[in-house]
C-alpha cells in the first residue's frame, strides 16, 4: 500500500483498491511461509527484504514511485503460495 498516490483523488482511491487484494494475499502467504519455513530461511529472505524496504520508505513521499520492485516480488509469492 506504499505506492498509492495518483494524479487525482479518484485515481488514488482506485490504485489503493486495486492493491488491497494483493496486500492481503501477500500478507497471508508471508505468514504461512514464516510458519512453515521459519524466520531465517532462504524462502523468507525476500519477504524480509520487502518488509524492510517498505518500512524504510514509508516516510518518503510516494510520488517518486520507489516501491516499483515490491509488486513483482509480492506477485511471485502470491503465485507460489496459491498453487
Amino acid at each position: 500500500m506504499f505506492w498509492t498516490l495518483g494524479s487525482s483523488p479518484l485515481a488514488t482511491v482506485t490504485i489503493s483498491l486495486l492493491q488491497l487484494p494483493l496486500l492481503v494475499i501477500f500478507s497471508i502467504s508471508a505468514v504461512r511461509t514464516f510458519k512453515t519455513r521459519g524466520v531465517f530461511s532462504a524462502q523468507t529472505t525476500p519477504i524480509i527484504l520487502v518488509m524492510a524496504y517498505f518500512a524504510f520508505h514509508i516516510p518518503i513521499f510516494a510520488i517518486a514511485r520507489f516501491s516499483v520492485v515490491l509488486v513483482p516480488t509480492m506477485l511471485v509469492y502470491v503465485k507460489v503460495k496459491s498453487n
